[in-house]
């Protein structure tokens, strides 16, 4: 099996998944050399098409006219096929009551993460270095381990009616960078934050819908539905771009086609699946965070100061993978009724808001609040 490409992995990951077999066509269709060798092979094909007589031409095209009934026929078998592969595929989500296409499985996922990222330690556990790089991984002594390893416990101990809550394997790793306001989630459990993040917190609820909001990516299989979901687009994308290279005359049309291509399926295609998938971790996390304890009033102000993409622009929000910040504050805002109801009804105990007064003066005297 070919190797998966940094920007494959970057889709199997969710920003702020003897080898098992995959249940998914082979992986090197779906890189930049897979569609590469479909482009080259459309346009072998066209410049042997070109070379052939004329006379043969003619024969040829006569011939596939006397058949065309039975390529009429294998077509509308490939489509069958297709759509039966795909409602096979289709997978019931509980939480937020709807269906979507999986083709890859969790367990297909984690294991293919740890092939190409490799594992650390005794315990097999994902090596982050494809991800982070050489950035420095605070010890897990460190000062935002104790605000933030107590505030997941919290989540997952008051989520316990959600079973996926209880069956991942959570491990947190904080990354010395003050300068990124990132928190990135993987299917294995992992979720990696980066200490710039935490500054952008004001408070331990803030904070809390952070941690919530990558938990229910986890939760949710987002990675493992991005991957699944380009991994559709992509084959689907492979007819488009053998037809292109194969009719189009000019190489440098062709050339300019395809980019313009590629463009048009990440703006309305890839990048309005992720937002969708964004808002959907942001609704459960705010869930999550209110079963937990945590104010959903205070927490959702989180969005209304973060740095990343502020301006409600909506040509600008199309470009990218992430709603802007003003409309997930709205949309939660819009939720909070329900949030709140959920809170109250936690029956959080006297002894665990003296918990979280602790949590959150630790926090404060970290971050300077």
């Amino acid at each position: 099996m070919a190797s998966m490409t940094p920007s494959m992995m970057a889709r199997s990951a969710r920003f702020f998944h003897t080898t098992p077999s995959f249940r998914a066509p082979p992986i090197w269709l779906l890189t930049p050399l897979g569609r590469f060798v479909v482009a080259f092979s459309a346009r072998a094909a066209r410049a042997v098409w070109k070379r052939l007589p004329e006379a043969r031409k003619v024969k040829i095209k006569a011939s596939l006219k006397r058949q065309r009934k039975y390529f009429y026929g294998a077509g509308s078998l490939c489509l069958a096929g297709g759509g039966v592969y795909y409602f096979t595929h289709l997978e019931f989500v509980p939480l937020t009551k709807r269906y979507r296409f999986m083709m890859y499985s969790r367990d297909d996922m984690c294991q293919l993460l740890k092939q190409e990222m490799g594992t650390a330690g005794p315990d097999s556990a994902l090596n982050l270095k494809a991800l982070i790089g050489d950035q420095k991984v605070l010890p897990a002594d460190h000062q935002y381990y104790n605000t933030v390893i107590p505030l997941v416990r919290q989540i997952v101990t008051h989520n316990s009616w959600c079973e996926r809550v209880n069956d991942i394997h959570w491990k947190i790793t904080i990354v010395d960078n003050p300068e990124l306001v990132n928190a990135v989630s993987l299917p294995t459990g992992d979720i990696v934050i980066f200490s710039g993040m935490l500054n952008a917190c004001h408070n331990i609820d803030e904070a809390s819908l952070m941690l919530s909001h990558e938990m229910a990516h986890i939760i949710l299989d987002h990675g493992v539905e991005t991957f699944s979901h380009s991994g559709l687009v992509s084959m689907l994308k492979l007819v488009c771009i053998a037809a292109i290279w194969f009719f189009i005359p000019n190489d440098l049309i062709s050339f300019f086609t395809h980019k313009l291509f590629n463009g048009t399926v990440t703006i309305l295609s890839n990048n309005r699946y992720s937002r969708k998938l964004e808002m959907e971790a942001d609704q459960v996390g705010l869930l999550l965070a209110s079963k937990a304890c945590f104010n959903p009033e205070r927490a959702i102000k989180l969005w209304k100061h973060l740095p990343m993409f502020n301006e409600s622009d909506t040509v600008q929000e199309y470009f990218q993978t992430h709603p802007c910040n003003e409309r997930r504050f709205m949309i939660l805002q819009s939720l909070l009724p329900q949030a709140k109801e959920l809170h109250s009804s936690g029956q959080c105990e006297s002894r665990m808001k003296k918990e979280m007064k602790a949590f959150s003066a630790s926090l404060a005297k970290l971050i300077g609040f």
